[in-house]
C-alpha cells in the first residue's frame, strides 16, 4: 500500500497520551464514559489492546480502545476511498469552426470522449468569423454531428445557445 499521498498520521497512542481524563469508547463501540488516564490504561492492558486519542478538540478528549494495526489499516482505507471519490467535475471547452474539416472534427470528438471518460463536462463552441454568420446552419450542423457521435456517452446539459458570434452547447457524462 502506497502511503506517499496520505497525510501524516498524528495519533496519540498509549503512553504518549498526557490528558488526565478521557472519554473512552471500547473496541465494541460501547461508551465507557469519562475515565482517568490510569483507568483507561488498565482496561487496555486487560484486553491486550491499544488506546488511541481520536478527537483532541473535545473536553475531555475522545479515545478509543482498538487493535492498533487494524485501526491504522481501516483509517488508511477510509482516506483512500475519500481521495478516490474526490474527483471534481471540470468543464472543458472545445472550439469548432463552421469551415472545420472532417479530420479536425473527429480529433475534437476523440478529445471530448477522453474528457467525458474522466467525468468532466464538455462545452462545444462554434466560433463564427466574418461572413460565416450568414450561414449559422453550417455551425449548427457541426454541433449536431458532434452530439450524434458522442450520444452514447453523454447527455445534453445545456441546449445550443448563442453568445454574440458564438454558438455553444454543454454536455455531461451519463
Amino acid at each position: 500500500m502506497s502511503t506517499k499521498n496520505l497525510p501524516k498520521l498524528n495519533f496519540l497512542l498509549n503512553q504518549k497520551i498526557t490528558f488526565p481524563s478521557l472519554r473512552v469508547i471500547d473496541n465494541e463501540a460501547k461508551n465507557l464514559g469519562v475515565l482517568t488516564r490510569e483507568e483507561a490504561f488498565r482496561i487496555t492492558q486487560e484486553k491486550q489492546l491499544d488506546i488511541v486519542v481520536v478527537n483532541e478538540e473535545t473536553d475531555p478528549p475522545v479515545a478509543k480502545i482498538v487493535e492498533w494495526g487494524k485501526f491504522l489499516y481501516d483509517y488508511k482505507q477510509k482516506l483512500k476511498k475519500t481521495a478516490k471519490s474526490g474527483h471534481t467535475s471540470e468543464q472543458k471547452e472545445l472550439r469548432l469552426t463552421p469551415a472545420m474539416g472532417k479530420k479536425d472534427l473527429n480529433d475534437r470528438i476523440e478529445r471530448a470522449k477522453e474528457f467525458l471518460g474522466n467525468k468532466d463536462k464538455v462545452k462545444f463552441t462554434v466560433v463564427f468569423k466574418g461572413r460565416e454568420m450568414r450561414h449559422p446552419e453550417v455551425g449548427q450542423g457541426k454541433l449536431k454531428e458532434t452530439y450524434e457521435a458522442l450520444q452514447k456517452m453523454c447527455e445534453i446539459e445545456k441546449e445550443p445557445y448563442w453568445e454574440g458570434r458564438r454558438l455553444m452547447f454543454v454536455v455531461k457524462p451519463k
